[in-house]
């Protein structure tokens, strides 16, 4: 209950502890004393987790530490210069490439900032001086910098500050405009996030188990996306300043918030982490689910409380840098904005994104129903994003696709009356509790409609 209720500010369990569990793992492993090293600036005891899983016949291990110019132990490419995959034993293909804004060519952009720049600067070399010594950054000389990348090798990018609810900041780096690296980033798998689909599948499955008690702890791991190292000679491509009139150039070393191929890195690393923990846990009741960052894990069975305690005791054995504080659980919680009853098998989306719409909804009528474009679109891409659990929402949707795009994102306008209804309308069933479903057993085929029956024969 202390972890579901994040009273833990630091890991449960003892490092000597889990240096003991380690020296066990080690010994069951083809090379023990390359197992207990873990490679520079990483947090992961990455030739251990490789070794287990060759032993275990994971399709994706080589990844991890083989010879070529890119892996997990000596560094990963941006995917700038070569394309990042295809990993069909991971991934789906891609089937639609991302579009990114067009800019000029600039390989030295000024950051962004609200207030004063001095603040904007303090902020940032705060946090960079904080990344060197957890050696995720390197700072450099501008000359020296660009005596080691030369030409486009070196590319200084915006940084934008963003304010997180726990008082500190988020720095994004922005590897889209003047610099293009997004731009260049080609990436040949698709990579998927955990959803309403795959939240009914854990109601559905234990329902058709007959297991009714399913206990949920949403994890947080810290700073997810900066635990993958970068190859070297791509540091200069993720480069920033404090300041544009700064001499000094921060190299980021490891993944990094605003470039497009982070998440891929992350997500594969995460996909052997997560594999190998779920092969020790043997035949528990538990299913994980991972959206970047955040995991939500899901136990049953008479074991339920145990087999959360040793999955999380694997990602530890392996270096997972748990944010415990963040920690959250019970028989009904939500989940990046979806919300979760396992004591009555019902699926929705969250009070908080729930109040978001119906207040946007409110200050609309309020003001006459004017309402800037681009407002507009945020408020109907959240509709979207509830729809998906909700599909009493989806026919609702298309008045407001319909005026989307007809107008300009840049303008300022009354939404037609026929979009007004509709928005009382889903404000009316959310005041009446209408934001979540009961979750059944999954669809039983049927066979086939004697329509389709007569189509196929026609077809013969």
């Amino acid at each position: 209950m202390r972890l579901a209720l994040g009273r833990f500010e630091s890991s449960p369990f003892t490092e000597a502890d889990l240096d003991e569990l380690r020296k066990e793992w080690f010994k069951l492993l083809p090379n023990p004393v390359e197992a207990s090293t873990i490679p520079p600036d990483q947090p992961f005891f990455l030739h251990a987790v490789a070794q287990s899983l060759r032993l275990m016949s994971d399709p994706d291990v080589d990844i991890i530490d083989c010879k070529g110019e890119s892996s997990y132990v000596s560094g990963v490419h941006l995917g700038h210069l070569s394309p990042l995959g295809p990993t069909p034993q991971v991934y789906r293909p891609r089937a639609k490439d991302p579009s990114y804004d067009e800019s000029d060519w600039s390989l030295n952009m000024d950051n962004y900032f609200r207030g004063s720049e001095e603040e904007a600067e303090r902020i940032l070399a705060e946090q960079f001086r904080e990344e060197e010594s957890a050696g995720r950054m390197k700072p450099l000389s501008e000359k020296e910098a660009q005596k080691m990348y030369p030409g486009n090798a070196l590319r200084i990018a915006a940084q934008g500050i963003l304010d997180k609810p726990d008082g500190g900041h988020r720095i994004i780096h922005d590897g889209t405009h003047g610099v293009h690296l997004n731009n260049e980033i080609r990436i040949e798998d698709r990579l998927e996030n955990p959803g309403p689909r795959e939240l009914a599948c854990i109601m559905e499955t234990s329902e058709a188990a007959d297991e009714r008690v399913i206990f949920a702890i949403n994890a947080d791991i810290a700073k997810a996306h900066r635990r993958v190292l970068a190859r070297p000679s791509d540091w200069g491509a993720q480069a920033c300043k404090t300041s544009s009139g700064s001499s000094v150039v921060w190299l980021n070393k490891v993944g990094t918030f605003g470039v497009a191929s982070a998440a891929f890195w992350w997500s594969r690393l995460m996909g052997l982490v997560g594999r190998h923990a779920l092969n020790v846990m043997g035949k528990d009741w538990i299913f994980v689910l991972t959206f970047v960052d955040d995991l939500h894990i899901a136990a049953g069975g008479k074991n339920r409380w145990l087999s959360i305690w040793r999955f999380l005791v694997a990602m530890e054995l392996v270096g997972t840098p748990f944010s415990y504080r963040k920690f959250r659980g019970g028989f009904a919680l939500d989940y990046v904005g979806y919300w979760m009853d396992y004591s009555r098998f019902e699926i929705g989306i969250s009070e908080r994104r729930t109040a978001w719409l119906v207040n946007f909804i409110d200050k609309l009528e309020a003001s006459g129903w004017l309402v800037m474009v681009r407002r507009f679109h945020e408020f109907h891409g959240r509709l979207g994003f509830s729809a998906q659990v909700l599909p009493w929402i989806r026919p609702l949707l298309a008045p407001g696709y319909a005026w989307l795009a007809a107008v300009s994102k840049n303008s300022t306008m009354r939404v037609p009356e026929l979009v007004a209804t509709v928005c009382i309308f889903i404000r009316k069933k959310f005041t009446d509790g209408l934001r979540k479903i009961p979750c059944v057993r999954a669809e039983t085929d049927l066979g086939k409609s004697s329509v389709q029956m007569r189509n196929a024969k026609q077809e013969r």
